[in-house]
């Protein structure tokens, strides 16, 4: 991953990197299978904390305060998915990467590519990327603060966030 995530890890802390095996485990005990991208994060920076993201898209704010992780704690993503509860609400082949400030979480779907947060209340999809690269952009270049209150930019776009990480899974 070159050219970031940095910005929204908390940089005193220390990662704890997934093996290749261990991620490996997770995907054929779950019955998903991770894009390159996120495997490639995972044995990088798994386990690390975040600061507190915001960032907008299509209109809507998020607050992100947590990644999932392949390593032990309470956002480990087998743990999630082996719970008869969460595995209820989520969509088949749905995989978790995030938590707002709320509780909710925000998944990965691997047909569309595209992260979707799922509304804790209605339990609705809400569209909050159209590609997991463009979601860690957002989280590595959201504001720190509250949102400020900010004019459009001069296509009218309000999330125009410049892509930063490279991804080269298809390289």
């Amino acid at each position: 991953m070159s050219n970031g995530p940095q910005y929204f890890l908390d940089e005193n802390a220390v990662p704890y990197p997934a093996r290749p095996e261990e991620i490996h485990a997770v995907e054929e005990k779950c019955h998903i299978q991770f894009p390159e991208f996120l495997k490639r994060y995972y044995q990088i920076y798994d386990s690390m904390p975040i600061r507190e993201c915001n960032y907008k898209f299509v209109g809507k704010e998020f607050c992100l305060v947590n990644l999932t992780t392949i390593g032990p704690g309470n956002l480990n993503i087998e743990k999630l998915l082996t719970n008869e509860y969460f595995h209820r609400m989520v969509p088949e082949g749905w995989i978790p990467v995030e938590i707002d400030i709320c509780g909710d979480f925000f998944f990965y779907d691997p047909l569309t590519e595209a992260i979707f947060l799922i509304d804790g209340t209605s339990g609705a999809p809400v569209i909050a990327a159209f590609s997991l690269v463009e979601f860690f952009n957002y989280l590595d270049q959201s504001s720190p603060e509250p949102f400020p209150d900010e004019k459009e930019d001069q296509t009218g776009n309000e999330d125009s966030a410049k892509m930063t990480l490279v991804d080269n899974s298809k390289a």
